[in-house]
């Protein structure tokens, strides 16, 4: 298993209410040998417990686990933002 840890920051000027990365778990020759999808801002409008929206310029703590890890996998990792959705504007 694997901890891979990050911050976000919103550097926008609306609050995010997800995001959504794809994390490439990079081999010694550069190249991805496995990739996860991690989901450090989520808030579900109907759920108790929610994460809350990421606020405009908020900086936050991620924190992934990952099982099943290739052999091959050098330690490092590369990761992008593969989707955000916005929080409603205010009326």
């Amino acid at each position: 298993m694997a901890v891979i840890e990050g911050e976000i920051k919103n550097t926008g000027d609306r609050s995010l209410d997800q995001v959504t990365l794809t994390i490439f778990f990079v081999n010694a020759q550069g190249r991805s040998v496995k990739q996860e999808t991690y989901a450090p801002v989520m808030r579900l409008i109907t759920a108790p417990g929610d994460i809350p929206p990421l606020k405009p310029n908020e900086v936050r703590g991620w924190s992934c686990g990952v099982g099943d890890v290739p052999e091959n996998w050098a330690g490092t990792v590369n990761v992008k933002v593969a989707d955000v959705e916005f929080s409603p504007a205010p009326h």
